[in-house]
């Protein structure tokens, strides 16, 4: 037994069999009947729709509004277009429902009916409004454009002015750039003076989220051209969110964002203009202070997070030339001449562990000084190595050694050096 839903659907089939009946033509029938298509469509959508079948009604009630425009009737025509839209909706299809809401405008303005049609227009541009703002933004423009036309410039200001939020929630600045443009030649045209304070204060938010702080101060000097200004809540508002933005102060952008000025604009464009200290944003200085600087704790358990810079391309290849340069002077003066003999060469030998030892551990006592005792540590470390190294006094030819400041990688590789004369 077929449930009532299926019933609903097999009537909307027989009633769309009907309708295509209608549309044929014979050698006695010469035209079609669009009024009895239309009709049989309208009620098979209706059908369909009650049964639940909903993609076959948008299809249905947009067949009738075909049939309806080919007989003449485009207000009919808007009507089934508009429930085709309606059943989109339904279908969470929005874009779609849009897109035939559009459709529908275009017929109920083509009947003379132009305040539907604009109203028509609102309902594509809230459906669209979530997804895609932009498109939203466009179908407020077409229904000002409409007003317009039926000489209804304050329902053409409402529209525009519904736009102008949408392109502050896309964020698309050139785009509200156009849109205020169209707003402030209608407020001018009606000598709405406090709606053109008002357009100016959008207008200084929008150059200062460009960066353009000549265009910003050139609107507040423009605006006090308007009658009214100098004495308005706008004039003070303005200036001051101009100098905070001058002054790159976000805490003082956000206070002069906050007054009623700002606050009474629409939602999108208050938001809108609260992001600007978005420009200013920092990390706070406990965090800076925190990364850059070591911990007491650190610094007295582990090496610091400062460590010493690698020798210079310079210093090593010095190195690697032996008997050459400073360090072959060096060497001639630490062993008493230019040939060392066997027993001074077997001394050395021996005394390489203890060398590598202390040079390894003083190291990384100077990893563990603070940045500023680092140059004093590595000075003493290593006077400290070669007297340990060579049990106790320095011989006075030695101390040529810390005259050139040379970090633990040098003194590593004066030492090999040295071993391998």
């Amino acid at each position: 037994m077929a449930t009532g839903g299926e019933a609903k659907v097999r009537e909307g089939d027989k009633l769309i069999i009907e309708a295509e009946k209608c549309l044929k033509t014979n050698w006695l029938k010469w035209s079609a009947d669009y009024a009895g298509a239309a009709h049989a469509f309208d009620k098979a959508a209706l059908c369909y729709r009650n049964g639940k079948a909903y993609d076959k009604a948008r299809q249905a009630y947009e067949r009738a509004a075909e049939a309806h425009y080919k007989n003449a009737g485009s207000f009919q025509a808007g009507r089934s277009m508009e429930q085709a839209a309606h059943v989109a909706k339904e279908m969470k299809q929005m874009e779609q429902a849009a897109m035939l809401l559009e459709t529908a405008s275009h017929y109920y303005h083509e009947s003379g009916h132009g305040d539907t049609a604009g109203q028509v227009l609102t309902k594509a541009a809230k459906l669209v409004d979530p997804v895609n703002p932009l498109r939203a933004v466009d179908y407020h423009l077409a229904c000002a454009e409409l007003h317009l036309v039926e000489d209804k410039q304050r329902e053409a200001t409402k529209a525009t002015r519904n736009a102008v939020n949408m392109a502050a929630r896309a964020r698309d600045l050139d785009k509200l750039k156009e849109v205020l443009e169209k707003l402030r030649a209608l407020y001018e045209e009606l000598n709405m003076h406090k709606q053109l304070w008002n357009v100016a204060a959008i207008e200084l938010v929008l150059h200062l989220h460009r960066d353009d702080t000549v265009a910003a101060n050139d609107t507040v000097v423009d605006a006090a051209k308007i009658p009214g200004f100098l004495e308005s809540d706008e004039r003070p508002a303005m200036e001051r969110l101009c100098d905070a933005f001058q002054e790159r102060d976000g805490d003082a952008v956000v206070e002069a964002c906050g007054g009623v000025v700002f606050r009474s604009m629409e939602t999108d464009v208050a938001k809108l203009a609260l992001d600007l200290k978005k420009k200013f944003e920092y990390s706070s200085p406990t965090h800076t202070a925190s990364t850059s600087k070591p911990s007491s704790s650190s610094s007295s358990t582990g090496p610091s997070s400062t460590k010493s810079p690698p020798p210079s391309a310079s210093t090593v290849t010095a190195v690697s030339s032996a008997g050459s340069g400073r360090f072959a002077d060096m060497k001639s003066e630490l062993f008493g001449g230019g040939t060392t003999s066997g027993e001074d060469r077997e001394n050395t030998k021996q005394k390489q562990p203890v060398i590598e030892e202390t040079v390894e551990s003083q190291g990384d006592k100077i990893e563990r000084a603070s940045e500023e005792e680092r140059e004093e540590g590595e000075r003493v470390a290593r006077a400290e190595m070669t007297e340990t190294a060579y049990g106790g006094a320095l011989p006075d030819n030695t101390r040529i050694l810390h005259c050139f400041a040379l970090t633990r990688a040098d003194v590593n590789s004066i030492t090999s050096l040295c071993l391998s004369e």
